[in-house]
């Protein structure tokens, strides 16, 4: 690969990085803001899809990584997030639609 072009991917992926820390970081302002609900909804909203975006566009460069990095990475979130969804306790709870066990 030319080391030019490696070089460019690198300031790519940490210019998504600082984009993406940025957004965190105003992210995190506007929960803490004093501002209504609906705005805030709306803002927050506007912030997650940004960075929805993002993770897509950076993850599409996935494809053009090794297969076997590809496989070692969906073999270690897939678990993650089925596991994640198993221990909370507000998943039970929605599960059976009611705030408490009858």
């Amino acid at each position: 690969m030319n080391p030019d072009a490696t070089q460019r991917r690198g300031k790519a992926a940490l210019s998504v990085y600082l984009v993406m820390l940025v957004s965190f970081a105003l992210q995190l302002c506007v929960a803490y803001s004093r501002v209504s609900v609906r705005q805030r909804a709306s803002e927050m909203f506007t912030l997650t899809a940004l960075q929805a975006v993002l993770v897509f566009l950076f993850s599409m460069r996935l494809l053009q990584e090794r297969r076997v990095f590809l496989i070692a990475l969906t073999l270690s979130c897939v678990p993650l997030l089925i596991v994640m969804n198993a221990i909370w306790t507000d998943s039970f709870r929605i599960l059976r639609l009611a705030p408490w066990h009858n």
